[in-house]
């Protein structure tokens, strides 16, 4: 009888552990889901930086270039030495 008592405690601890490692399986996924929807998170928030970054940009060259329109048209002696950033009349 002893056996047979041994043989089902054998069993009984291994489903337990069986049970545990199931557990941990289940947390290890959802730590993992939420950390996937986190990147997914900041890389849309780097995308939104990103295409804001641009905007500004662009629109910093848009103001950038009508100065330099309205200097060539209003004062065509006005000359931009770029080599040595400086400004000359």
């Amino acid at each position: 009888m002893s056996v047979l008592r041994e043989f089902y405690d054998n069993r009984d601890r291994k489903l337990e552990h069986y049970d545990q490692m199931v557990e941990k399986i289940s947390m290890v996924e959802q730590k993992l889901n939420l950390s996937e929807q986190k990147k997914n998170r900041l890389e849309h928030e780097l995308g939104v930086a990103r295409q804001e970054t641009n905007i500004v940009r662009e629109e910093k060259d848009r103001q950038i270039q009508k100065l330099l329109e309205h200097i060539r048209k209003n004062e065509p002696d006005f000359k931009l030495n770029c080599s040595s950033q400086k400004f000359s009349t």
